[in-house]
């Protein structure tokens, strides 16, 4: 997994999302890990995981920054696993990053099978994030796409700090 296997980006709405692999197999396998049983040590392979989309591609931004867990995942969890990728990320291409949002509610998808639906109003941008993101190229980062929902909400808000670009990365897509 040292090798970018996937193509270079995936189109959804209307947007580019860099990928490194499929959500399948050993990745899957690392991710639930990492999020699941306890291995946050393992974000340092996943934030590897993204440098190497970055240098492969030639990815250029500004500024880290990533889409927030719930308070609940973050509970049960221990840590906010995609903060803890970004961090190791900024170290990684030395760049700076920046807590810019916050999920101000729980995602229910048993309510609603339309996950659009699910994830509206579940961001809110932190105050004073754009001064840090005013005109910069952001790197907008979280671990697995699935429909593609989740990161068009985040990237709607983090657009609230006027950035001059959102470029959004993900370790893996769903097929």
């Amino acid at each position: 997994m040292s090798k970018p296997p996937a193509p270079v980006t995936k189109r959804v709405n209307n947007h580019d999302i860099w990928y490194f692999g499929f959500y399948e197999e050993k990745l899957r396998d690392l991710i639930l890990s990492y999020k699941f049983h306890n291995h946050h040590s393992l974000c340092s392979d996943l934030a590897k995981l993204a440098n190497s989309i970055i240098i492969t591609h030639n990815v250029s931004f500004d500024i880290i920054t990533y889409v927030p867990a719930t308070k609940s995942a973050k509970k049960k969890r221990g840590y906010d696993h995609v903060e803890l990728i970004a961090k190791q990320l900024s170290k990684l291409v030395e760049k700076p990053w920046i807590k810019s949002m916050e999920a101000v509610r729980e995602t229910d998808q048993l309510k609603t099978m339309d996950r659009k639906e699910a994830v509206r109003g579940k961001f809110d941008i932190l105050e004073d994030t754009s001064r840090f993101l005013a005109n910069k190229k952001v790197l907008l980062i979280d671990d697995v796409l699935t429909t593609g929902s989740t990161m068009e909400e985040a990237s709607k808000i983090l657009k609230l700090a006027s950035p001059s670009e959102v470029i959004r990365l993900v370790i893996a897509i769903k097929k």
